[in-house]
């Protein structure tokens, strides 16, 4: 059977579809923060909690989730940017079997840029079906409050601690157990 001219017309050839393979997988890695470009500030230094919007996670599978937090010093501020600098800024993240992060079994590091604004999602695999797990990030000299997830979700009934009133709010969000430092906080993963 003959291709028509039209057809044939557009066809991709090897090259360009080997060429927006690659366009399409860096995008997507500069897209999660996988993919660092080299110039984040690795150890930056802020006035107040870049983790004051807390932690989450979420989107499980049976051995893997994904860990979240935005940097945010000043999570209402003016400019929109939560208080953040344009530039990117390293954030390292843990996952351990234990609550005081004696058995880490992951750990990583991605970039937050300004263009997700400074949001962190870091994929974990090769999680244990069924356990329990802690996670934390940290960047500079800065750690995040500890948040719990397992590696199978059975429930999507979530206790988010409000630091600033003491008391314990309840939320129903598809993820794990995270935390909220702030009441802002409480008011974005509600």
């Amino acid at each position: 059977m003959r291709i028509t001219e039209r057809a044939d017309s557009r066809r991709l050839s090897r090259a360009d579809f080997l060429r927006l393979s690659g366009l399409t997988a860096t995008a997507v890695l500069l897209g999660t923060g996988e993919l660092q470009s080299g110039r984040a500030y690795a150890a930056p230094s802020f006035a107040a909690d870049p983790f004051s919007l807390g932690v989450a996670s979420g989107d499980p599978e049976h051995n893997s989730v994904v860990l979240w937090t935005r940097l945010a010093p000043e999570p209402l501020a003016a400019d929109g940017h939560g208080g953040m600098p344009p530039d990117p800024v390293t954030v390292r993240y843990e996952v351990a079997t234990d609550h005081g992060f004696h058995h880490v079994v992951h750990d990583g590091a991605v970039e937050a840029t300004a263009e997700l604004g400074h949001s962190v999602h870091a994929e974990v695999r090769g999680l244990r079906p069924g356990y329990e797990y802690f996670y934390r990030f940290k960047t500079g000299a800065d750690t995040s409050c500890v948040g719990r997830t397992p590696a199978t979700f059975s429930a999507l009934y979530v206790v988010t601690p409000a630091q600033v009133s003491g008391a314990a709010s309840r939320a129903v969000i598809p993820s794990g157990t995270g935390c909220a430092k702030s009441a802002q906080a409480s008011i974005f993963s509600a």
